[in-house]
């Protein structure tokens, strides 16, 4: 099985919907989106080191992010109502294409 099938076969078992915002500008309240389906965990005791925190999580999505084209750092990830501010983001290449993104994701407040 290749990377991006496996990549697509995981987060569609586990996954669940989200939205992918990034502000646009510099207005507060304007945002371009788009849904995307992942799955979210929670890190150990034993990975939070560094810059991960108590309460950070990482999330797993695949390649479809619509306009967006990539989710970078700052973006907020919108689960179950929940935002989450992203921290940092891992790309899953295979052949040189972006075959799904790990995501840190701190906050999940509303």
């Amino acid at each position: 099985m290749s990377i991006p099938r496996a990549v697509l076969r995981v987060v569609s078992r586990n996954g669940r919907p989200m939205t992918l915002r990034r502000r646009v500008g510099t207005a507060l309240t304007t945002f371009t989106s788009a849904s995307v389906t992942g799955f979210l965990v929670s890190y150990s005791a034993g990975e939070v080191v560094g810059l991960i925190q108590q309460g950070d999580a990482r999330v797993t999505i695949g390649p479809d992010v619509g306009a967006l084209t990539a989710p970078r750092d700052n973006d907020s990830l919108v689960i179950d109502g929940k935002s989450w501010r992203v921290m940092g983001v891992h790309t899953l290449n295979h052949g040189g294409a972006a075959a799904g993104w790990r995501l840190w994701v701190r906050g999940g407040s509303t």
